[in-house]
């Protein structure tokens, strides 16, 4: 009697899938995944991007495919042999279709995000007319700093448009350092619309009660730097009540 990783040998040249084991690999290799790509979020600073790693899943099946004809033809004829079953070639086929549409997506949306970020950096460049944006490499997210005295409400409006893709997707601005400007507490509140800010800095302020709400919408948010001139202690003290998981000043 023959064992093999995926196969069990019956007698007579007859196999049997051993599909508990099927199942195991498949789960450990979902799992160790999903693990892999939190771990690189976490460490490298990037979005979770599940479509990244679903072409190596894909390339993985190919490889289970092959193994279990290879084995199972290893019980028939008694050697191992690339004769395939006809449902073994479809599965094959299956999964090889599954890895190009998935690499060709992807591609498709590395495209895409490097155009959306070269025309919101154009675009963001146009409105401030001073400071400097980028974009990062991976998501299209952007850093905006502006030291333009007369940067307006409106004009930070136009820049959370610009920073927007089209479709559902928000803004995609992660940091916003607005100094010196004419932007107002109720300008900043425009930002909510920034799900994904993680840090502010700005000489606006006092902040009323409803911008503190709205800054306080943002969980991303982790960093603020403000002006501590323009507050008073009772203001700030509010304001790291209001927005507890962000660091005010460092604090």
């Amino acid at each position: 009697m023959k064992e093999f990783g995926f196969v069990r040998d019956l007698g007579d040249g007859k196999a049997a899938v051993r599909w508990s084991r099927i199942f195991f690999f498949v789960g450990i290799l979902t799992l160790g995944s999903g693990v892999a790509l939190l771990g690189i979020s976490y460490f490298f600073d990037v979005e979770s991007q599940w479509k990244m790693v679903l072409p190596q899943i894909a390339a993985a099946m190919i490889y289970l495919v092959i193994a279990v004809e290879m084995q199972k033809q290893r019980i028939a004829v008694g050697r191992w042999s690339w004769r395939f079953s006809l449902a073994g070639m479809l599965w094959i086929t299956l999964f090889v279709a599954v890895l190009q549409a998935l690499a060709i997506n992807i591609a498709q949306s590395t495209q895409r995000e490097f155009a959306f970020g070269k025309k919101v950096i154009e675009s963001i460049k146009a409105i401030t007319q001073s400071g400097d944006t980028y974009s990062q490499s991976r998501g299209g997210r952007f850093v905006v700093v502006v030291t333009r005295a007369d940067f307006n409400d409106e004009d930070l409006a136009e820049v959370i448009r610009a920073a927007t893709s089209e479709g559902n997707s928000p803004c995609q601005i992660i940091s916003m350092v607005i100094w010196g400007t004419a932007v107002t507490e109720q300008g900043l509140a425009q930002l909510e619309s920034c799900p994904k800010l993680e840090v502010l800095s700005t000489s606006a302020g006092p902040f009323s009660e409803s911008t503190r709400l709205k800054l306080a919408g943002l969980r991303r948010l982790k960093d603020i730097t403000l002006d501590e001139t323009k507050f008073t202690i009772d203001e700030l003290s509010q304001l790291r009540s209001s927005i507890p998981h962000a660091r005010i000043n460092g604090r």
